[in-house]
């Protein structure tokens, strides 16, 4: 007996079959989604020389990226993701001697990544949802469209 949650689940994030097989009891590559992944990039770097005397330089760079695609999962459930790194780097230079130089150089990274699930916007909705016995339906019958 398959309970009303696990109905629930089945028909939140199984879809049924679309695509038939040779033998009806091959129940494995039977669906097929062709769905678009769309990217999004902007990204820009800014580099500031400063030549402070004839044997001292600086320089300073800032990037900058924000990449975001939508990307289907299996099941056809779509993930965005939204990457966002930033980068800094100071550098001194300095010739004591023609045959010797001193340079210092710092540099920082950092990198957020976010995704999510538009389908599924409220997690706590959703569990609450695929728990509840009161939404459950019939399990979707994968003979309804291959068999």
């Amino acid at each position: 007996m398959i309970t009303a949650v696990s109905t629930n689940v089945l028909n939140t994030f199984y879809p049924i079959p679309n695509r038939p097989n040779a033998s009806p009891t091959n129940t494995v590559n039977n669906y097929e989604i062709n769905a678009a992944a769309p990217v999004s990039a902007n990204l820009y770097d800014i580099r500031v020389d400063q030549n402070l005397t004839s044997k001292q330089s600086v320089y300073v760079r800032w990037s900058a990226k924000n990449f975001s695609s939508s990307v289907p999962l299996k099941l056809a459930i779509e993930q965005e993701t939204t990457l966002n790194p930033k980068s800094i780097v100071v550098s001194h230079t300095y010739t004591l001697l023609p045959n010797l130089v001193n340079e210092f150089r710092f540099g920082y990274n950092s990198q957020t990544t976010d995704h999510t699930y538009p389908q599924f916007p409220n997690g706590a909705t959703l569990i609450g949802t695929l728990s509840s016995e009161e939404h459950t339906s019939e399990l979707q019958s994968p003979c309804n469209l291959v068999c």
